[in-house]
């Protein structure tokens, strides 16, 4: 950290001094800050490699078991949470923020939302907060992802969450369609597990809507933030993938034509069948 001293130091030697000491101040505070943070990252990280080495090491069952109710990110949510009610609003607090949205479930993820969307929608990197949040079953996370969409000041964290909030929908029917196929019994152990929350989202519309709005904004993914990077290459073309298989693969949708050779050598085509019941066997050998 560089003190008053310190400026003076380098002033002394031709460096340029602070224009006010309320300036050395908070270029002071920012650095302690970075330190804390810092601190904090280093200190989880070790003892949650420590953590890992041992329950790596550990070969009872049991044993095992006990070691992985002692994780260490119990421990450390709070400090990080700690840290960040102490200045909800700077570059370090939305740091630790994107620590505890990436490590965080339920209502400390929540928690961890509800300051992004407060003081660092606008703040460059907001697209490292969603990564992640695709499977998570919590209705908050599909409205933070909506806020982001709407209200996310770079255009890459807008393509981004809407990239995120298709896969979400795209999921929702696919699990509303397996709830619906449910007996009684089978949806009483499902809402156990998943939660309720959960359960009454997937209630609330048909899968087909889910479905139909996955594809919406898929679409929407290659016509406004097709030219994006997502992890290595174009957003268009992830888009375009799920597009596909939502489009020509789901149920329900017509198969795509198959035109093969049967074992006789005879060219077949899978429309040749249409209106029977059919098989397909896909198999190899290496």
């Amino acid at each position: 950290m560089i003190t008053l001293s310190m400026w003076l130091s380098l002033a002394g030697a031709g460096a340029p001094a602070p224009s006010s000491l309320v300036e050395l101040v908070a270029f002071e505070r920012r650095e302690s800050r970075a330190e804390q943070l810092a601190s904090l990252k280093k200190g989880y990280d070790s003892a949650n490699q420590a953590w890992e080495a041992k329950l790596a090491a550990e070969k009872d069952p049991a044993a095992r078991a006990a070691l992985q109710a002692q994780a260490p990110k119990a421990e450390w949510l709070p400090r990080f949470k700690d840290f960040v009610a102490a200045d909800a609003t700077d570059e370090q607090a939305f740091e630790a923020l994107e620590w505890l949205v990436r490590n965080a479930e339920g209502a400390e993820r929540a928690w961890s939302f509800e300051r992004i969307e407060a003081h660092h929608l606008a703040r460059p990197g907001l697209e490292r907060t969603l990564a992640g949040l695709a499977p998570d079953r919590a209705p908050r996370t599909r409205t933070y992802l909506q806020t982001v969409l709407a209200k996310g000041g770079t255009e890459l964290a807008r393509g981004h969450a809407c990239f995120t909030l298709a896969q979400q929908s795209q999921g929702y029917g696919a699990a509303a369609r397996r709830y619906a196929s449910f007996t009684e019994e089978e949806r009483a152990r499902w809402k156990k597990s998943v939660g309720e929350d959960f359960v009454a989202l997937i209630e609330s519309r048909p899968a087909a809507e889910f479905e139909a709005e996955a594809e919406q904004l898929f679409a929407r993914c290659v016509k406004e933030f097709g030219t994006l990077d997502l992890r290595g290459e174009p957003l268009a073309k992830r888009a375009e993938a799920y597009l596909f298989e939502l489009q020509n693969l789901s149920i329900g949708k017509l198969a795509p034509e198959i035109e093969a050779q049967d074992l006789s050598g005879v060219t077949f085509k899978l429309s040749d069948y249409r209106g029977k019941v059919v098989v397909l066997d896909f198999w190899g050998h290496w």
